[in-house]
């Protein structure tokens, strides 16, 4: 005998409290901000990489040629993100106590500011100060991604729109 498979559904009923209620409108309420706000800035990005992207193909520029030239536009501020990252990164493993990431190879036109950075968390280490500089390093590498955001130069992933 053929063996038959039985489906039960269950529908349960939510009966919240009065305080519940208000707890759960405000998670709903949480929420519907947050993912208003991660698309307004994915949407903004987008618009003024658009717009760059059509002022140069008004310009005669093909497609390609318009995509490189906002690469190059944003490079200087990009390199500047990845030597303020890579600080970051240093000074988050320098607060858990855990070996440094190995010195970066500075981006084109960056060493000073790489040998900088290096400089202050070198003098910094072992005086408590590491907390006070992460916090510094962090307001930086946010305020240099959210520059390129609006500049069109970066989409914002969903890591980038949760630390904004």
């Amino acid at each position: 005998m053929p063996g038959t498979e039985v489906l039960r559904a269950y529908r349960f009923a939510l009966d919240p409290s009065v305080a519940e209620l208000a707890a759960l409108s405000r998670y709903a309420g949480a929420c519907r901000w947050a993912y208003n706000y991660a698309l307004a800035k994915k949407t903004q990005s987008h618009q003024a990489w658009a717009g760059r992207r059509t002022a140069y193909l008004d310009a005669g520029l093909s497609e390609a040629e318009a995509k490189e030239r906002i690469k190059a536009d944003g490079a200087e501020l990009t390199d500047r993100i990845k030597v303020w990252d890579h600080h970051r990164k240093s000074l988050t493993l320098a607060v858990a106590g855990k070996p440094p990431l190995p010195a970066m190879q500075p981006p084109a036109g960056q060493e000073a500011l790489v040998r900088r950075l290096a400089a202050v968390r070198a003098g910094s280490a072992g005086t408590g100060s590491e907390r006070e500089l992460l916090a510094a390093a962090r307001a930086t590498v946010n305020g240099l991604k959210a520059e390129a955001f609006s500049a069109g130069f970066r989409t914002p992933s969903a890591i980038d729109t949760s630390a904004l």
